[in-house]
């Protein structure tokens, strides 16, 4: 069972909620994970999922439900007549860190912290924060005055 997931467009920042302002489907997390490969191949994707979960957890269970949600988001789009396949997703290879499903004003949503392996992707606000991994080393042998 396949569920058709779509993530919400947001604004840059919640004084650009206009009319006719660029919206993207999520924003990088600045902030320290506890996850190897942090900062180096690995960054964190805060979004939002409108859908009714209720009628799937019914069925399923809630890590189930969203695995599956972020499966969804995970295959690449549909081909149109006479256009390469992409090899890849629009988000870059997506897993789950943490959720909660909300509700407010009647309508269900998902939020999402997401892991992904994309430090810029154009659908995302921002870029992951690269925190240095990599040391250059001196060089052996020479001396240093």
């Amino acid at each position: 069972m396949t569920i058709n997931c779509k993530l919400r467009e947001i604004p840059n920042s919640s004084f650009e909620a206009v009319e006719g302002k660029p919206t993207k489907h999520g924003r990088y997390s600045s902030s320290m994970f506890n996850i190897k490969g942090y900062g180096d191949s690995k960054w964190i994707v805060g979004c939002y999922i409108d859908i009714d979960y209720s009628d799937y957890l019914e069925e399923m269970s809630q890590d189930d439900f969203i695995q599956r949600c972020v499966d969804f988001l995970n295959q690449p789009p549909p081909r149109k007549k006479f256009e390469k396949r992409r090899k890849d997703s629009l988000y870059g290879n997506l897993e789950v860190y943490d959720y909660k499903l909300k509700e407010k004003d009647s309508r269900r949503f998902i939020e999402l912290l997401l892991v992904t392996d994309t430090q810029k992707n154009d659908f995302f606000w921002g870029s992951g924060v690269a925190y240095g991994v990599h040391r250059r080393r001196s060089r052996k042998g020479k001396k240093v005055s």
